[in-house]
């Protein structure tokens, strides 16, 4: 990995612009580059206050560290950096709900889950006492600081049970 990180053509950052670039894989792309930060970012201990905005009443919880794990054994184990288990941030692919719900209890587990696009969510992360689940939304044009109404409400409902597994929210 190191090696393949000095080279110009294979490094992660030219794999990602290129598919970035590309109208086809734009979407995914942008959920590759989340689901990155989130890891580097959450690789140490971490308030998810100082990386999300919270709108309206925040939660006690919001101010509290936490920090990547994924299952090796019967233990879970932080993904930490440089990664004492690199496996712990590949990321597992669900095709069907007994995949998501074998998922936290599989061992060993990657600390990083991207469910089928029925399910609702992008992507769920396994931190410690939590899972951090999560719509990768972006926008080329009009506002600047935010996306627009009927995209954030699209987005949101999508994460709430009564939405998962319907074609259409």
């Amino acid at each position: 990995m190191r090696w393949l990180e000095t080279q110009p053509d294979l490094c992660l950052e030219t794999n990602l612009r290129n598919e970035v670039a590309n109208q086809e894989f734009r979407g995914p792309a942008f959920e590759e580059v989340v689901i990155l930060f989130l890891l580097r970012t959450f690789c140490r201990p971490t308030a998810l206050n100082s990386v999300f905005k919270f709108h309206g009443t925040v939660s006690e919880w919001a101010g509290v560290e936490t920090q990547i794990v994924g299952r090796v054994g019967d233990m879970d184990n932080v993904f930490d950096s440089p990664p004492r288990y690199p496996s712990l941030g590949v990321v597992t692919y669900a095709k069907t709900i007994e995949d998501i719900i074998r998922w936290p209890k599989e061992s060993p587990v990657s600390s990083v889950l991207v469910p089928t696009n029925l399910f609702g969510p992008d992507m769920i992360l396994k931190c410690r006492g939590l899972l951090l689940m999560g719509q990768a939304r972006s926008y080329l044009t009009g506002n600047t600081n935010e996306l627009d109404a009927r995209t954030t409400a699209k987005a949101l409902n999508s994460l709430n049970p009564a939405y998962w597994f319907i074609k259409e929210v």
